[in-house]
């Protein structure tokens, strides 16, 4: 019986041990990544107040994989913003609004509203007329397209629908500032 206790206290105290380590380990994972997100955000932010817009979305894209923040959403669709990814920032817009209201944070809310309802009037919409062949696939910039979701960003796209048994259309479009481009 002895044996058995002794064995018993030994497996108890590696498992401990064990987790003890890796408890810390994850723990210092945590805080290095929390390190990096500051960094990248930090180094993002000034990026963006020097007008360079392509080093700082993906800076804050990082920032924001590491350590999910509010904060550097919203900082995110600023810079998706800045950058003409307008669809992207108002998308974004939308879901900080949603969180930071879900979250009591009121002047995060309204800020995000704000800037939302700001851009949503400039952003370019694509409407298609006509009906789509059954089972028809859509896509503009060789990605999948919906025509439920008419935002699309500033300039030249490719709009293309294949289905079977029918020729392939494809037309290129140029999306204006404000403006409903229009596809028949």
């Amino acid at each position: 019986m002895y044996a058995s206790g002794v064995i018993r206290l030994r497996t108890a105290l590696t498992m401990f041990a064990v987790c003890a380590v890796a408890t810390t380990t994850s723990q210092l994972a945590l805080a290095d990544d929390h390190s990096e997100a500051d960094r990248l955000y930090r180094e993002a932010l000034a990026s963006m107040d020097a007008g360079n817009v392509r080093d700082a979305c993906p800076k804050l894209e990082q920032s924001q994989a590491l350590d999910p923040a509010l904060g550097t959403q919203f900082e995110l669709a600023s810079c998706y913003e800045l950058a003409g990814r307008w669809v992207d920032a108002v998308e974004l817009y939308g879901r900080v609004n949603d969180i930071a209201h879900q979250a009591g944070k009121r002047k995060l809310e309204e800020s995000a509203r704000a800037k939302q309802a700001a851009l949503l009037p400039k952003v370019p919409r694509l409407v298609v007329r006509g009906e789509m062949p059954e089972g028809a696939e859509i896509t503009l910039d060789g990605k999948p397209w919906s025509t439920r979701t008419p935002l699309v960003d500033v300039g030249a796209h490719t709009f293309r629908v294949t289905a079977k048994g029918i020729v392939p259309f494809e037309r290129t479009i140029k999306a204006e500032a404000g403006k409903t481009a229009e596809i028949d």
